[in-house]
């Protein structure tokens, strides 16, 4: 792609202008005021600077003044003997008039566009200006951003409204976000969030995080006499990575001690078998067994094809969910398998365990497949060990055997939790992710309260794999390569609220809970089993540029219709086969819209709890992105109370569950059932599991 086919492809609404006027830049002359296809270009040449004044409509100015910044950054930034110092200044004039200058030295580097093909790859993909107007980036500490003035900010960004929401104000345009972060006292600067939202993307609406807080735009306009326009890293899902060498990934803790359940230890059936036979002297013999499994044993799996294994799980689904955030998510298999290793090695300090981090790619199941195709047979111990005085030959522990010994662990879990689940009808029920990762002896199992996840529980019903974490970090991470080369080094945003009890769903993994509900290349119309996905555009669309008129009302928020539900509408499949690493946003069966203008606190009072979070909670996630979240669902009614306590079973499971223990122990007298510590830092509901 030359940087050409890149401006056609990223501003198709004013390429043909930009065109003209990157001509006009290439060959400056003055030249008076004259049209150009959407605008009314004027040049001035003074000496060695260009000067362009332009008039039009304020969004295709937006466009152009990003565009024209763009091709700025990336001449700048071209591979060449003696890189180039290139002065781009911007100034507002009014809605419909914009003015910028130039020196004539890019006038030669511009002319190359068409004919370089590196010159796209180390630009700014998410940022409407890429490069400084006026001063350097300015660090203090560590904050990033672009010195711009007020006028200009809101004009670029293209912003036209403010909202009120949890944690402060912020201001949307079409296709950007912007809110406070930060106040930099020392040089009395406002450092301000940008997101730049892609065509056909929600704008998020909810809590927003990593920032003070700040209520009132005047102060901000106020104390602020500067402002930084900050950049917004690319997220994307891939567990087992070090995005950030601050982060301690071994620092994954319990979830809270009062939401286990005692339970007796009981064995998994794995199959029954019946024979009959004809002996002499009795004419007829009939005999009867029942064997179990050892579910106990934590090496009962054996991996003769150990690639093959992994490859099979790239798309396998694994839920995780954490009580305390409030969020859920549904990744593949072997990332998780790949995160727990890479922490589990950390954990063994002294023996000097290493995993090697995968890649942040946009698909985390074949970023983590290919970090553990090249290294699973690399010794785990960066000292070998030595030979015994005896001449035995010490084997070296591989990559190999260590994550074979998590995947044996995980499938205990699997096996236990499909036993348990009968119990728990009505409760998302799993294992301790921290007790695995941190090798202990026994696991503790934990049920939560599904009262207000109705919307999605469909969903954790087929997901046989699930785990309850604390401190395990977002795993939408953002890309380290899109950070730029110089300057200062951004914070970390999560991506997904929190407290929302959102659930996120890889592409790969929707698909491959579907799979047996659809054939292939077809429309996926069944989600799973008696749940039917459901497109409120009138033609099935699922990415398609919303109308931010009417964003309260946007049908790209999908649903799920029960199997007796008419008028399900399909998505189309050839619009959903264009991105399969996109976003889709899954509401409520209800439905319900939410109006995006600033509410007074006495305002906010009125609105019904949990209708505002509607669109607010899926606003935050990139709908057509390169990264590979897929599945949001939200519910309308949501109480953070109800949500987190957890409800003792129902006397009739309660009965059913001791009646169970108790038949079990009749028909064997000799097993040892599991006991607690009601002292134990788990306190008094909790259960060790004995593997």
């Amino acid at each position: 792609m030359t940087c050409g086919e890149y401006i056609t492809q990223t501003w198709p609404d004013t390429s043909s202008t930009l065109r003209l006027l990157i001509a006009l830049i290439s060959r400056p002359s003055t030249r008076p005021m004259r049209e150009i296809d959407q605008v009314k270009v004027s040049l001035n040449e003074i000496e060695t600077q260009i000067h362009f004044r332009l008039v039009g409509a304020p969004h295709t100015l937006a466009e152009i003044c990003e565009a024209v910044a763009w091709v700025h950054a990336a001449v700048a930034r071209t591979p060449s003997k003696k890189p180039s110092m290139v002065d781009f200044i911007v100034e507002c004039r009014g809605n419909q008039t914009l003015s910028y200058c130039t020196r004539s030295v890019i006038s030669p580097l511009i002319n190359n566009l068409d004919r370089d093909t590196q010159c796209w790859l180390p630009l700014f993909p998410n940022t409407a200006v890429a490069i400084d107007c006026r001063r350097n980036l300015v660090c203090e500490n560590s904050p990033l951003g672009l010195n711009i003035s007020w006028d200009l900010l809101c004009f670029i960004c293209g912003l036209e409204y403010e909202v009120d929401t949890e944690t402060g104000f912020a201001l949307y345009g079409q296709r950007s976000l912007v809110y406070p972060t930060r106040y930099l006292p020392t040089s009395e600067s406002m450092q301000w969030h940008f997101q730049d939202l892609k065509k056909g993307e929600l704008p998020p609406t909810g809590s927003f995080q990593g920032g003070e807080r700040f209520n009132d735009l005047n102060e901000c306009l106020t104390i602020g006499k500067d402002h930084l326009l900050g950049f917004w890293p690319e997220p994307l899902v891939t567990l087992g990575t070090e995005y950030n060498k601050d982060v301690d990934i071994t620092k994954v803790r319990w979830t809270n001690p009062g939401d286990t359940e005692t339970i007796n230890d009981v064995y998994e059936k794995d199959g029954y078998t019946f024979g009959a036979s004809i002996s002499a002297p009795r004419l007829l013999s009939f005999n009867a067994s029942m064997t179990y499994k050892i579910a106990h044993n934590r090496r009962n799996i054996y991996m003769s094809d150990f690639i093959g294994n992994m490859e099979s799980i790239i798309d396998t689904p694994a839920l995780v969910y954490s009580i305390q955030e409030g969020r859920a998510y549904v990744v593949p298999l072997i990332s998780v398998v790949f995160h727990i290793g890479r922490v589990r090695a950390k954990v063994h300090k002294l023996s000097q365990y290493h995993v090697a981090p995968c890649e942040a790619l946009a698909n985390g199941g074949l970023a983590a497949f290919d970090a553990i195709r090249k290294s699973y047979q690399d010794p785990l111990a960066a000292k070998q060990p030595q030979n015994s005085k005896d001449g035995e030959v010490q084997v070296p522990y591989r990559v190999k055997d260590h994550l074979q010994s998590v995947y044996a662990a995980l499938q205990v879990t699997v096996r236990q939790r499909s036993l348990l689940k009968r119990f728990f009808k009505e409760y998302l029920v799993g294992y301790e992710l921290a007790d695995i990762a941190h090798e202990y002896q026994s696991y503790n199992f934990k049920r939560h309260q599904l009262k207000d996840l109705v919307c999605w529980k469909p969903l954790v019903d087929e997901v046989h794999l699930v785990l309850f974490c604390e401190g395990l970090y977002d795993p939408i991470i953002r890309d380290p390569k899109s950070q730029a080369a110089d300057g200062c080094v951004g914070r970390h945003h999560d991506t997904i609220p929190c407290g929302l009890d959102i659930l996120t769903v890889s592409l790969p993994c929707l698909l491959h809970l579907s799979r047996r509900y659809n054939e292939p290349g077809s429309a996926y119309e069944w989600v799973i089993e008696g749940c039917k996905w459901h497109s409120r555009h009138s033609k099935g669309l699922v990415f398609f540029e919303c109308d931010h008129s009417r964003a309260q009302h946007c049908q790209k928020l999908q649903s799920l219709k029960s199997k007796g539900q008419k008028h399900a509408r399909m998505p189309d499949y050839d619009n959903l086969a264009k991105y399969q690493n996109g976003a889709i946003a899954f509401e409520d069966e209800v439905g319900a819209g939410t109006k995006l203008k600033r509410l007074s606190n006495a305002d906010r009072t009125q609105v019904e709890p949990g209708k505002e979070w509607v669109v607010a909670t899926v606003r935050q996630l990139r709908v057509a992105g390169d990264f590979e979240v897929a599945l949001i669902l939200t519910h309308l009614h949501h109480d953070r109370g109800e949500s987190v306590g957890i409800v003792k079973p129902a006397l009739l499971q309660t009965f059913c569950l001791f009646f169970s223990m108790f038949f079990k122990a009749v028909r064997e007298p000799s097993r040892k059932t599991t006991s607690y510590d009601p002292n134990s830092r788990r306190g008094a509901f909790g259960v060790w599991w004995a593997f």
